[in-house]
């Protein structure tokens, strides 16, 4: 919906959602002060809303098709479809996946510099977030999308093991209140295993910890952080990893 930055409805549709159960985890959640300006946006993104029309609501899913039919012709990237009957994507949301040597982030920056600018990326997808309107500016996209690979070098990006994070997770965590008293020290990256971290390191998306503070470090941390780097990830936390080094305790 057409509302500022971290303004949502939450929409209640099915009597299997239990009521209390919400309420009492909304008021752990929600602000007690809450935005007006974001309130006021929702406010007006539902007017806009409830003036579309069903003929509105099928042209801008049509023209959406349409780019997405437009990004499925381009080789080496793919157009990520649920082929499942009862799961269901956001039509105004477009998901492309690459299929060559270019990571989600390389190819995040390539359409940059061709003024197309996604909503995020990570090592193997970038997302459009598309228009709830019919603007005819997707159609513009695409022809940009595919000019920009027809003219995209050969060697553009690095090759990097896009490969998820699959190996055992090492969980032997230290108390927080034991780890208040040791003191910290930054080591190199491929020195760190066996170190109790003392900060998480945190892709994003999908902003969820790689590492987490007392947890100890194993070669498949080491590998997947330096995966990530290689791709030049966005990477939360991990104070020191641009100069190749981990803060761990002592």
């Amino acid at each position: 919906m057409p509302a500022m930055t971290m303004g949502a409805f939450l929409h209640v549709n099915s009597e299997r959602v239990d009521l209390e159960r919400l309420k009492y985890f909304l008021q752990l959640f929600q602000s007690s002060s809450p935005s007006y300006p974001i309130m006021a946006s929702l406010d007006l993104a539902r007017s806009y809303v409830a003036q579309l029309s069903k003929s509105d609501a099928a042209a801008i899913v049509a023209e959406i098709e349409k780019f997405k039919a437009a990004l499925a012709d381009i080789d080496g990237v793919a157009v990520v479809c649920s082929r499942h009957f009862g799961v269901q994507t956001d039509p105004l949301k477009v998901t492309v996946q690459t299929r060559c040597s270019l990571t989600g982030y390389e190819l995040q920056r390539w359409l940059e510099r061709e003024g197309v600018f996604v909503e995020l990326a990570d090592r193997m997808n970038v997302l459009f977030v598309c228009p709830l309107a019919v603007t005819g500016r997707l159609q513009e996209a695409a022809e940009k999308i595919k000019r920009a690979w027809r003219d995209l070098p050969d060697g553009e990006a690095p090759v990097c093991d896009a490969s998820p994070f699959l190996g055992p997770l090492l969980s032997v965590l230290v108390p927080y209140n034991e780890l208040r008293h040791l003191r910290t020290k930054a080591v190199a990256l491929e020195e760190a295993e066996g170190h109790i971290a003392a900060e998480t390191v945190i892709p994003y998306p999908p902003g969820v910890p790689l590492v987490w503070v007392g947890e100890r470090i194993g070669r498949g941390h080491i590998e997947q952080i330096r995966q990530l780097l290689c791709q030049r990830a966005h990477i939360q936390g991990g104070s020191r990893l641009k100069d190749g080094q981990l803060v761990v305790y002592e």
